[in-house]
């Protein structure tokens, strides 16, 4: 009967060290090693590559799409935007500050001057081709209101709303205008609206400066320059929300 017990406990102890691991934890069993499946994590919480360290224990992890962050790197070695391949393992930069390029989003979904959110990765706006600020198309035209300058649209002579006070950030303005069209730069995020011949419009830089040029463009339902017409209102606010009194707001 002895004998009997002994030889179970040999076979169990032999089918327990070719699994890597034992009955007891891995400090006092020398054949499960930390890092290997099944076994206690290393000192610095890691695990050999492949496993993640689960309450203090390596394991495979659950369902993982190659590239996304804490699973393994592509084929190519690289990763999903916003986060870099270390060790095969898909992982957010160590200097990645919140709002800046390709790293997170800050926690209002907010990103550091004309950068956007886009799936909580903060990334360069797009710019298409033809549209104000941007590239000129490839016959160099651009979208109706603007010309191409030096490869960039822009706006044409009396039609570009500027903005000179450096202490802008944030404006409201209403024209006594209808049909009017308002393309905005890609500097700011504006919206507008025309009704009973008036349009009003609101917008806000993406950084914190003023940009050098117009930071919108003002055509007719033709196309043509809109001029010759002067803000009736308009209500700008600083950086800290508070009323500018002569944000010098002008179409020329």
């Amino acid at each position: 009967m002895k004998k009997t017990r002994i030889i179970r406990i040999f076979v169990t102890a032999a089918a327990l060290a070719a699994i890597g691991c034992s009955s007891g934890s891995g400090n006092n069993n020398p054949t499960c090693t930390p890092g290997a499946e099944n076994c206690e994590c290393k000192a610095d919480k890691t695990c050999n590559t492949g496993l993640e360290c689960k309450e203090d224990k390596c394991q495979k992890p659950a369902a993982c799409t190659p590239g996304a962050e804490n699973c393994e790197c592509k084929a190519d070695k690289t990763c999903d935007t916003g986060l870099e391949c270390k060790d095969n393992k898909c992982q957010k930069p160590a200097s990645c500050t919140p709002g800046t390029k390709d790293c997170e989003c800050k926690k209002d979904g907010s990103c550091d001057g004309a950068l956007e959110c886009k799936d909580n990765v903060c990334q360069e706006k797009s710019c298409p081709a033809g549209a104000l600020g941007c590239a000129c198309k490839a016959d160099k035209s651009c979208d109706t209101g603007l010309e191409c300058k030096n490869d960039t649209c822009l706006t044409v002579q009396g039609s570009g709303l500027f903005v000179t006070n450096e202490d802008v950030r944030a404006c409201d303005i209403v024209f006594t205008a209808k049909d009017v069209k308002v393309a905005f730069t890609n500097e700011v995020t504006g919206v507008s609206v025309t009704k009973n011949g008036k349009t009003a419009l609101s917008f806000t830089l993406n950084a914190d400066k003023l940009p050098s040029g117009p930071i919108a463009a003002m055509t007719d339902a033709k196309g043509n320059p809109v001029s010759g017409i002067t803000p009736d209102t308009v209500k700008c606010y600083d950086r800290s929300g508070k009323p500018v009194a002569k944000p010098g707001v002008k179409l020329q």
